[in-house]
């Protein structure tokens, strides 16, 4: 059976905006079954929002971690609505 796909979204805390974060996030995802977006936000954190299978989606987030773990202090997940048919995104994007 194939792993449910599933939408979350990431808010990275820390040194993480003005690094390379967004990129180097980008990059990563090329490696993944994922769609969505990375951008930052006005209060200094990075929102990552993605979808794809769970397993996949896990990997991609411990992957985030690994590679951008001494830019990151914090990370809060949260289970999201996945995008309708007609909503649906293409591929994953910096914003």
């Amino acid at each position: 059976m194939a792993d449910k796909r599933i939408r979350q979204r990431w808010r990275f805390e820390g040194n993480v905006q003005g690094v390379g974060f967004r990129v180097s996030t980008m990059a990563i995802s090329a490696r993944y079954d994922v769609v969505g977006f990375v951008r930052n936000n006005a209060d200094g954190t990075v929102t990552v929002e993605a979808e794809g299978p769970s397993a996949t989606l896990n990997s991609f987030l411990s992957e985030i971690k690994f590679q951008l773990a001494t830019r990151i202090e914090n990370c809060v997940k949260q289970e999201i609505a996945t995008l309708t048919a007609s909503d649906a995104e293409a591929a994953f994007v910096i914003c």
